[in-house]
């Protein structure tokens, strides 16, 4: 019949009570006997089980870089450790790990690996939200050109009304930008001194 398989520590789980189909549907195990089932040790793990949850989201086991699916060029900028041009789950994984990481450390003001009874959000300083828009720059520059613009959205995202073959700030809004609310002109025209909406 079967052929037997060797796994590996946290590659199964044993089983005293089990629920299967087929021919093991109501098996009843005798006393002493136990079934090693395969597992996703992941699965016990709040984080771990959660990333999965939302890496499931993305179609087929990896994330490639898909102009129709927003995000996911993003993702593969950031994650892509193994320079395929695809995310799988491990590589996914250690991305998120890499930033929980780096807010933990942040927080551990010590740096005795734990955090102290008096951390909150409320404790954090500018410098870490700086830290994050940082991240948040780096995530978003698809095309790495170290300017944040419309040129890093997907081709579809925007429609260029005017056909120029540019899609510009007003054409992203809909209005011309003056006509933004003030403190959303006012953060404009502070990030983008020469107003080339770059």
């Amino acid at each position: 019949g079967v052929t037997p398989t060797t796994y590996k520590a946290g590659e199964f789980c044993m089983a005293g009570v089990f629920e299967g189909e087929g021919e093991w549907d109501g098996k009843e195990m005798k006393e002493g006997e136990a079934i090693a089932v395969m597992c996703e040790p992941c699965m016990s793990e709040v984080l771990c089980s959660n990333l999965l949850l939302a890496f499931r989201g993305f179609a087929g086991n990896e994330i490639e870089g898909d102009e129709r699916s927003f995000g996911t060029n993003n993702v593969v900028l950031l994650g892509d450790k193994d320079a395929d041009g695809k995310v799988n789950f491990d590589e996914f994984k250690a991305g998120v790990d890499d930033y929980v990481k780096k807010v933990f450390d942040f927080l551990d003001s010590d740096g005795d690996g734990s955090l102290d009874e008096g951390v909150s959000i409320k404790s954090l300083s500018a410098k870490f939200f700086l830290q994050v828009l940082d991240e948040a720059f780096l995530f978003f520059d698809v095309n790495q050109d170290d300017i944040m613009s419309v040129e890093d959205a997907p081709l579809r995202a925007f429609r260029d009304r005017n056909d120029d073959g540019k899609i510009s700030l007003r054409e992203v809004f809909g209005v011309s930008l003056i006509n933004l609310p003030a403190p959303l002109y006012r953060l404009y025209a502070t990030l983008d001194k020469d107003k080339n909406e770059k």
